[in-house]
């Protein structure tokens, strides 16, 4: 973790400060807990584990403390028979995790913010962790115990989760990564990293003992090839059905910052583009879902002016985002900015 940025002190400080603060963050005796928001460093998430686990943290582990790693994915089987309930209780089968989890694995969300109920990508987060690990360790006991069942579990979930319409398979009523948009069909985060997992399940599942019966693997096949992934003529990726027939400006309704629901300003958000923190560029950036980047430009050109970073999980991805398209003068605003 000891990484060093020479020339500019300032640079150097600001990543040894998140660094230390991420460390400190994951639990290393055991697994009775994940990684959670904020760590040790604040109070406002209640230490509960949210999506940010798997897609902002646990990579930082996979290179540096990959048993460390482990333990939160342990922290996930652990949680697994509460999540085969939380499935049950809204009609299916498989496995659903909890959103905002605490260590019995039941959906601690506020009860008054009913859009989290709707992130049901945190089961695709989950099952990217997994994937993600074995990929950097080569950890065959930890798939044959734990990974391949957590994994099996997720997508007999997804299988029952998608709707058949228009020729294809689609995933309708959610809300993604974004937060300003809840009940939104088919988004982008979301669609694309489900196919992914079910890709990467079938492919693990040939190496791997995988509770499944050949009817229910033909199944996922046919739903991986058919699952919609949208992108337009123009290369541009709609952030969920309808997206750009919204305004382009946000209007505003009042002077009030509601800074509990991190919104910028009181505005109507269900008729606007404007976005809380990315969604589609985390598909270019954090997640390695084998999205074609022929496009990635004209996306992060689009997003980044929609975007209105209301949540610090914005700015790494578009320090990355910046970097990767060469524009080193932004990426370093991003990089800075506290």
């Amino acid at each position: 973790m000891d990484i060093a940025i020479e020339g500019d002190a300032e640079a150097d400080g600001w990543l040894r400060f998140a660094n230390y603060h991420t460390a400190i963050s994951a639990p290393r005796s055991d697994s009775v807990h994940g990684i959670s928001a904020k760590g040790l460093t604040g109070e406002r998430y209640n230490q509960f584990v949210w999506w940010d686990c798997e897609i902002y943290q646990l990579p930082f582990f996979l290179f540096t403390e990959p048993e460390t790693a482990k333990n939160s994915l342990l922290y996930r089987y652990h949680c697994l028979e509460q999540a085969r309930r939380n499935a049950a209780l809204a009609g299916r089968r498989g496995a659903k995790f909890a959103f905002c989890s605490s260590v019995t694995g039941e959906e601690m969300v506020w009860p008054y913010v009913r859009h989290p109920f709707l992130q049901e990508h945190i089961n695709s987060d989950v099952a990217l962790g997994i994937i993600q690990y074995y990929d950097a360790t080569l950890d065959r006991d930890f798939m044959q115990k734990y990974g391949m069942e957590m994994l099996c579990e997720i997508v007999r979930y997804w299988m029952e989760r998608v709707t058949e319409r228009n020729g294809r398979y689609e995933i309708l009523q959610v809300t993604g990564t974004d937060e300003h948009h809840p009940y939104v069909d088919n988004d982008a985060y979301t669609n694309y990293s489900v196919r992914y997992v079910f890709l990467r399940f079938l492919r693990l599942s040939d190496d791997f003992a995988a509770d499944m019966v050949p009817e229910e693997k033909k199944r996922a096949a046919e739903i991986a090839a058919r699952l919609y992934l949208p992108q337009g003529e123009s290369g541009l990726i709609p952030q969920f059905d309808g997206y750009f027939a919204l305004s382009r400006t946000l209007e505003e309704t009042g002077k009030a910052t509601l800074k509990q629901f991190q919104m910028k300003s009181c505005g109507l958000y269900h008729l606007s583009q404007i976005i809380k923190q990315p969604d589609v560029i985390l598909l270019y950036t954090y997640l390695n879902v084998g999205l074609d980047r022929t496009h990635y430009r004209e996306n992060w050109d689009y997003y980044e002016k929609m975007c209105e970073t209301s949540s610090s999980l914005t700015l790494s991805v578009h320090a990355i985002a910046s970097a990767q398209n060469g524009r080193m003068l932004s990426f370093y605003e991003y990089f800075m900015r506290p």
